[in-house]
């Protein structure tokens, strides 16, 4: 098994979730969660695959540009724990009217849930980025979804917030990719002894600082509440 399909498959449940309205499970909400369901056993199956180590797939869109996927123990234990944490509270009868009542409402979290898989299995910061934003575009829909004065306030914070954080994270990569040549992690980590300390420095700051605040951590927490 291929980690590429941990990202191809929720894209393929959101392909094809207008086509399944019809569908009494889909109906009445449990799309997300069936998906869940399936992602849980293909990471069980993984599993298998990692025996004799991670697995690392490179795919190719134009030389030398391409995606570079990672998969360890560590990526693939969050992926199933997510799955199985997600398979409880989407199977919630709250969430399951949520998911029966509108079919974006499937499509945006099955996204979601293509773009967590992707930053937990990047192996580059391009990638990461490109899943960063898959994932905050979707959670900004998602969060306007009440269609009311509070949803949509609290989704302009967080849209404000998410942009500030994208700048943060383009300068990092942009220094390192400027000094060092390179996105790949592997690479990266061979690489970063060699930059100068101002520059350590600016790449520390940008990337820590944003990943911090994308992660909600006190004290980069306060848009949260809403």
């Amino acid at each position: 098994m291929l980690p590429v399909y941990f990202i191809i498959l929720p894209l393929f449940f959101a392909f094809l979730s207008a086509g399944l309205r019809g569908l009494k499970c889909v109906k009445k909400g449990w799309l997300p969660t069936i998906y869940l369901g399936v992602s849980t056993i293909m990471s069980l199956f993984m599993f298998n695959n990692l025996s004799d180590g991670p697995i690392n797939q490179i795919i190719v869109v134009a030389p030398p540009l391409g995606i570079n996927l990672y998969a360890g123990n560590f990526s693939v234990i969050v992926i199933l724990a997510i799955s199985l944490f997600g398979m409880i509270l989407t199977s919630s009868p709250k969430l399951r009217s949520f998911f029966s009542e509108s079919n974006a409402a499937n499509i945006l979290v099955l996204l979601h849930f293509a773009g967590i898989n992707g930053l937990l299995l990047s192996g580059d910061l391009f990638n990461i980025f490109v899943f960063l934003e898959i994932v905050s575009l979707s959670a900004y829909a998602i969060t306007a979804f009440n269609d009311d004065s509070k949803s949509f306030e609290a989704a302009i914070k967080y849209i404000i917030v998410g942009s500030f954080v994208s700048i943060l994270l383009l300068i990092g990569i942009a220094a390192i990719y400027y000094h060092g040549g390179t996105l790949n992690l592997a690479q990266i980590s061979n690489l970063f002894l060699e930059f100068s300390p101002k520059v350590k420095i600016v790449i520390i700051v940008t990337i820590i600082i944003a990943l911090l605040i994308e992660a909600e951590i006190f004290p980069f927490n306060t848009w949260v509440p809403d």
